[in-house]
């Protein structure tokens, strides 16, 4: 799994952020999860799933949606 710091633009046509990967950027790290390990993104935190080291394997991704109001 990887993490960078987004690259953000307006489209101004619809007002909507545009979120690209272009290069990796220096801010970009390499997040290696092993068996029983996850890792949690915040809303904005662009990260790229479904990465493998070395052979191919199964990869499950779990979307949880908690109220913010939680969370402080």
């Amino acid at each position: 799994m990887a993490w960078q710091a987004p690259r953000v633009s307006v489209k101004s046509s619809t007002m909507r952020m545009i979120i690209s990967f272009a290069a990796p950027l220096k801010t970009s790290k390499t997040i290696i999860l092993k068996p029983g390990m996850f890792a949690v993104f915040m809303p904005g935190e662009p990260h790229k799933p479904g990465c493998v080291v070395g052979e191919p394997g199964e990869i499950k991704k779990v979307v949880v949606k908690v109220k913010a109001d939680l969370m402080a």
